[in-house]
């Protein structure tokens, strides 16, 4: 796919204290990037996702074309759920 042009910062399971849904990840990415809360979102399939973002105070987005299920997703209380990527770009208020 030749993404590495794309992708300039990644961060997994083990380079924080403790994995979802731990907050660690979203935490460590705010601050290495200098973000506050409410200038992030999490986006994910499942309900560790979400709680993730939660803990560290970000608004998240459930998508149902992962491993999560919308019923899971909206009984973790999810601000968003979309089915299609391109509806991302309509929360975001990103224009194609």
């Amino acid at each position: 796919m030749n993404l590495g042009g794309y992708i300039t910062y990644v961060l997994g399971a083990g380079d924080v204290p403790n994995a979802k849904p731990a907050p660690d990840m979203v935490v460590r990415t705010m601050t290495d990037h200098g973000l506050r809360p409410e200038e992030c979102v999490v986006v994910g399939d499942t309900t560790f996702d979400i709680e993730m973002g939660h803990g560290a105070g970000v608004c998240g987005v459930g998508v149902t074309y992962g491993n999560g299920s919308r019923s899971e997703l909206e009984a973790c209380g999810t601000e968003f759920i979309i089915d299609d990527f391109a509806q991302l770009c309509d929360i975001l208020k990103i224009n194609g």
